[in-house]
């Protein structure tokens, strides 16, 4: 396995897709109501082949900010990451798993509180049945850890300060960014808009479904080149997974937007 966990294989096969696709953009035209003859690749929108696709993710990232902050939400930046013995797994370790959890009729136990952990590993049609894979032992593959991370962000939209923002008659919306680890482990990057009021349920929810402790790490000014960290009136500070002392909200997620480019 190469870097981003993609093989040379991979690899290969991508740019001869983008290749053809290329070929096919350029060949196929047609002629304007003007009498101007066009390729496909003229009009496309395509993100391997358009610059034009870039101005329209910009042009989105841009709306969606000044939307929200016409209604004074406040944005706040999310990290979410795996805890470290899911990263192992795709090597089909799973040693660090089982120091800390045991599986007990296809339900996971924390062993620390012998707790069940209902939101960490999906076992169903929708995500895959992987508790099951790692009772078994089976090597898990990248897209398997992106399904237990998207298994874990639903249960936190799912989560109850989510019901009552919307009960409350607010809003909450996001823009998500998956960004892969050189092992191939994938990462998410959230730029989440709602009313301040929300965010000290937002944060213990967030930690609650996230509990990789890099998550869950405090951010010092160090980490961001900021001299001052505002934080919330209880003096909750931020972390490494969640922050809302953002001065740049846009620029905090298009850095990622355009590098998974």
């Amino acid at each position: 396995m190469s870097t981003y966990g993609l093989t040379v294989h991979d690899l290969n096969y991508s740019k001869k897709k983008i290749t053809k696709q290329r070929e096919y953009l350029t060949k196929n035209t047609f002629t304007t109501s003007s009498g101007q003859v066009k390729s496909l690749l003229d009009v496309s929108f395509a993100a391997n082949h358009s610059e034009r696709y870039y101005s329209q993710i910009l042009n989105k990232v841009h709306t969606m900010d000044s939307y929200n902050l016409a209604l004074d939400y406040v944005p706040v930046f999310m990290t979410v990451t795996l805890d470290a013995p899911f990263h192992e797994m795709i090597q089909g370790r799973f040693e660090k798993f089982y120091k800390k959890y045991k599986i007990v009729w296809g339900e996971i136990v924390e062993l620390s509180t012998g707790e069940v952990v209902t939101n960490l590993v999906p076992n169903n049609d929708r995500y895959g049945f992987l508790i099951d894979a790692i009772e078994e032992y089976r090597r898990l593959s990248v897209k398997d850890l992106y399904r237990i991370l998207s298994f874990q962000l639903h249960g936190f939209q799912k989560s109850y300060i989510f019901k009552k923002i919307r009960k409350e008659e607010n809003e909450v919306s996001y823009l998500r960014v998956t960004e892969p680890m050189k092992s191939g482990v994938p990462h998410f990057h959230l730029l989440l808009y709602t009313a301040e009021k929300y965010l000290k349920e937002l944060y213990n929810s967030f930690h609650k479904y996230f509990s990789a402790p890099q998550n869950r790490k405090p951010l010092s000014y160090r980490d961001n080149k900021r001299i001052c960290i505002k934080p919330l009136d209880d003096g909750t500070q931020e972390t490494q997974g969640f922050q809302w002392d953002i001065n740049s909200a846009t620029g905090y997620v298009l850095k990622y937007v355009l590098k998974s480019f």
